[in-house]
């Protein structure tokens, strides 16, 4: 399980590093060819706010890998470490249901517009919709492991 984690882990430090390279290279092209040539084009905000949405909602399932998501530290801080544990486990099962949210209408949204194609860029809309239920799914994934770290720890 520890090698699937780290795989995953890597896999998604790449991809955001890559989508935060696309976002800063396509707004660049936006400017350039706004300010400076004075002749902006219609695709590269689009697509830089789908590489946005999947930057965001997957940067989001990363945060919940490294516990960096809300939590009652305040309460956690000062009290037992059963209490911790309790808050702990408490605390990211209710991630899950918000991420079981994510997965399931995300994919029924996904399906009901699976048609519908962006103006300026005509690149199907899937993929952007498709970040939803993708990062439910890693959250879900990152949430049951740490449920695991938090009771296996003594």
């Amino acid at each position: 399980m520890k090698n699937i984690k780290e795989a995953v882990d890597l896999l998604l430090r790449v991809f955001l590093v890559l989508q935060g390279g696309a976002l800063l290279l396509l707004l660049g092209i936006e400017v350039f060819f706004r300010y400076v040539l004075e002749s902006a084009l219609s695709w590269p905000e689009e697509v830089a706010g789908m590489i946005f949405v999947w930057f965001t909602l997957v940067g989001t399932a990363y945060l919940v890998n490294e516990n960096s998501h809300i939590a009652f530290s305040l309460i956690s801080k000062r009290s037992p470490d059963w209490v911790k544990k309790v808050l702990g486990v408490f605390s990211q099962l209710i991630v899950i249901a918000y991420a079981v949210f994510m997965v399931v209408p995300g994919m029924r949204y996904v399906k009901m517009f699976s048609f519908v194609t962006s103006p300026a860029a005509n690149i199907n809309l899937t993929w952007v919709n498709m970040a939803v239920p993708a990062s439910g799914v890693l959250i879900i994934f990152y949430s049951l492991i740490n449920i695991y770290q938090t009771i296996a720890t003594p």
